[in-house]
């Protein structure tokens, strides 16, 4: 029994009746609410919940009967146990009864205590039994609401998990863990590609990556591994329908149930393509920079060995010439002087050869005779190629002259060199070299495509080991190499096509495997060949003028004033350019010449120029210079320098070029 209070309704007018109804419970957990009219019975009704009501039949002024319908038609009430109390002389019980509808009982006052105890007894315990229903019903209906409730969210689950699982950019796929599919999302189907069958059952290597082996025993290998509990990560490939290739990341991990047990595999994985070719051309232009970098730094090494090896150069050729000039005619020794000249003008070319391949400069077609270019690269080379490959060469120095880049022909000549020195550097071999002038009639020269016309064709061949078919058609694509790595970056070849296209030129290739590889290019001949002849010996203009001569190395100094002295210049020599400003600060007006070396300490030639000419503008200035780079016209006009004479020069350049500077004042 529950140790809560239980309300009892007492209806009767009388209040000596309700007294005896309170001492009569007295032994219950119970409370009676005394009514004595029908408006405290409504009005308690609506106020507490009631186990029982006693209503008293001859109550004075209330209709027990209309009164026990009444609360019957409650809805809080209609089935609330009416106990009447009846007088001892009432007889027509059953008909009275017959017209009230709802649980009713009746005892026969006077009240027998302990037959009325056992109803209240049985009435409280039929309450007992309500309240228990009730609380019963009312977890069950709280059970069914969290039912429907959670019913309701595993149903938005589903449809967000389905709606998620299906719209996914990631390849998404659910196995047991043998690798059948359980289920696939749109885009893991898409990768089945002409897979058309039902997948649900079906291995995934049986259904996605058809064709492709070598991933399909990855993949199973990776599921093997997720199936033993391992979480596995890698990176995969396939080819789709349309023949492209793809790249994703995938993941396969296990999954468990509430025991620890693998009950199946999740695989996911994101396109990640884009990546892939972001991280190749960040390479490719890392590798392109690389390269920047080393041909700058070969271009600052160069213009650095450039500089010091003209002042030795001009020494040589400057006291060679003036020896020779000194000896008679008949003399033994002037073929020993020529043959200093003429060495030193081999070193003056080779210098220059350097400084062009290295110097990195914008493109300025000139005419230029193909034959020069051709033969002194492959003299460059001779150098560089190992004495066990022979380099024949065939050159017809007299083939004409075609307008281009006179370095980037170097670059041409020297790039197909190269790759055949490589295809042969395993073995011995011979380079063949030729350049002879052709005529092409009908528009196409050994397989080149091109117009009718006067070629210039070069061909570069090799008996080494040759090109395979499948490559031949990628060898002019960036970044396609043949070599191993360290021995090419794919570039040079690109280079070459890119340059024989630029001067309207066309390039062909013939290679057989083990056999050898020969390169045809055809350039169109200028219609304006010009002459290079040598200008004959002429006598030596000289003068009296007074000259300024400024140059930080002793022994270019002193060969550059012995040539301006011999042919009757008078010298004055300093050997930096603040003690060669001082001088003609102090004495502005004696100098007509002043003749500086661009790269000295302290002040370079062109900022001297510049102070000299404040003090006195006007005076003619030449600029000598070991190193010509990043020295225009512009700015020896902007600085006012008349002149620049490269170094090295002989007596001939020199005497010319300060005639001129000044026999032409402006």
């Amino acid at each position: 029994m529950s140790d809560e209070v239980i309300n009892i309704l007492g209806v009767d007018s009388v209040a000596e009746n309700l007294d005896v109804l309170d001492h009569l419970l007295a032994d219950f957990n119970v409370c009676l609410t005394r009514a004595c009219v029908k408006g405290q019975v409504f009005d308690s009704l609506a106020r507490k919940e009631y186990a029982l009501v006693l209503l008293a039949v001859d109550a004075v002024g209330i209709d027990s009967l209309e009164l026990a319908r009444q609360i019957h038609q409650l809805d809080n009430s209609a089935r609330l146990p009416i106990l009447f109390l009846l007088p001892s002389e009432y007889s027509c019980k059953h008909s009275f009864f017959a017209s009230v509808s709802g649980p009713i009982d009746y005892l026969s006052r006077p009240l027998i205590p302990q037959l009325f105890k056992s109803k209240i007894e049985i009435y409280l315990q039929l309450f007992h039994q309500k309240k228990e229903l009730q609380g019963t019903s009312r977890l069950l209906q709280r059970a069914d609401q969290r039912v429907a409730e959670q019913e309701l969210i595993l149903a938005g689950s589903e449809r967000r998990f389905r709606t998620a699982f299906e719209q996914s950019y990631q390849f998404m796929a659910i196995m047991d863990v043998k690798g059948r599919v359980i289920e696939l999302n749109h885009l893991a189907k898409k990768l089945c590609g002409s897979y058309t069958g039902v997948t649900t059952g079906q291995y995934l290597w049986n259904v996605c990556w058809l064709g492709q082996d070598e991933e399909n025993e990855r993949l199973q290998k990776v599921v093997a591994r997720a199936a033993s509990g391992e979480c596995v990560a890698d990176e995969a490939q396939f080819v789709d329908i349309t023949g492209r290739v793809y790249y994703f990341a995938r993941s396969v991990s296990p999954v468990r149930d509430d025991k620890g047990d693998i009950t199946c595999l999740a695989m996911q994985g994101h396109d990640i393509t884009k990546r892939i070719e972001a991280e190749r051309e960040q390479y490719n232009l890392q590798t392109l920079l690389q390269q920047a970098q080393k041909m700058e730094a070969l271009g600052t090494l160069a213009g650095g060995i450039a500089h010091d090896f003209n002042n030795i150069l001009s020494v040589i050729i400057g006291n060679a010439d003036l020896a020779g000039r000194c000896c008679p005619d008949d003399s033994p020794y002037q073929q020993y002087f020529y043959d200093i000249q003429a060495a030193g003008g081999q070193a003056k070319e080779l210098v220059k050869q350097i400084l062009s391949f290295s110097r990195q400069s914008d493109i300025c077609k000139t005419l230029v005779e193909p034959a020069k270019i051709v033969y002194e690269s492959m003299t460059l080379l001779r150098a560089s190629i190992p004495t066990t490959i022979d380099i024949v060469h065939d050159i017809d120095m007299d083939c004409g002259t075609i307008l281009a880049d006179s370095t980037q022909l170097h670059q041409i000549v020297m790039n197909l060199c190269t790759n055949a020195f490589h295809a042969m550097e395993d073995t011995e071999g011979t380079l063949h070299l030729a350049l002879y002038q052709e005529r092409v009639e009908d528009g196409e020269a050994d397989g080149c495509d091109c117009g009718a016309g006067e070629y210039a064709h070069l061909i570069v061949e090799d008996d080494g080991c040759g090109i395979d078919g499948d490559a031949v058609d990628k060898i002019y694509e960036p970044y396609f190499t043949t070599k191993e790595d360290g021995k090419g970056t794919g570039l040079g070849l690109s280079i070459v096509h890119g340059i024989v296209k630029a001067h309207g030129g066309t390039i062909r290739v013939e290679s057989r495997k083990n056999v050898g590889t020969t390169f045809h290019v055809l350039f169109p001949l200028s219609a304006n060949i010009h002459s290079f002849a040598e200008v004959g010996a002429s006598k030596l203009p000289g003068g009296e003028e007074r000259v300024l001569l400024v140059d930080d190395e002793e022994q270019v100094r002193q060969a550059v004033k012995n040539m301006l002295e011999v042919i009757g210049y008078e010298v004055t020599t300093q050997q930096t350019s603040p003690g060669a400003y001082e001088l003609l600060q102090n004495n502005p007006s004696y100098f007509d010449l002043v003749i500086t070396d661009q790269t000295m300490p302290h002040m370079t030639g062109l900022e001297l120029a510049g102070r000299i000419l404040k003090t006195r503008p006007g005076l003619p200035i030449i600029l000598c210079t070991g190193n010509s780079t990043g020295i225009s016209q512009d700015l020896l006009a902007a600085t006012g320098i008349r002149e620049m004479l490269p170094k090295p020069f002989d007596l001939d350049q020199l005497s010319n070029i300060v005639r001129q500077t000044l026999d032409n004042p402006s």
